[in-house]
């Protein structure tokens, strides 16, 4: 279950990143290019991403609140 919750928190980061910053898309090719030539945490560092810290749940939990909020406003 942890790897699925982690890989939604940096998916989450990615998306986030992408539709901020046009150039990022060229991280994120680099981190899909490397396959697993490197630890899952490396990886990820190629497109800034760091499962290590806070900021990246943070931002995801905030994420999901956000999401709630608007389905509540829907239903």
């Amino acid at each position: 279950v942890y790897k699925y919750a982690t890989g939604l928190i940096a998916a989450i980061a990615i998306s986030n990143n992408v539709i901020v910053d046009k150039n990022y898309a060229k991280k994120y090719l680099k981190m899909l290019s490397m396959g697993g030539k490197l630890s899952p945490l490396e990886t990820l560092n190629i497109c800034d991403i760091d499962l290590t810290k806070l900021d990246c749940f943070n931002n995801a939990f905030r994420e999901v609140e956000e999401n709630i909020k608007e389905m509540e406003k829907l239903v």
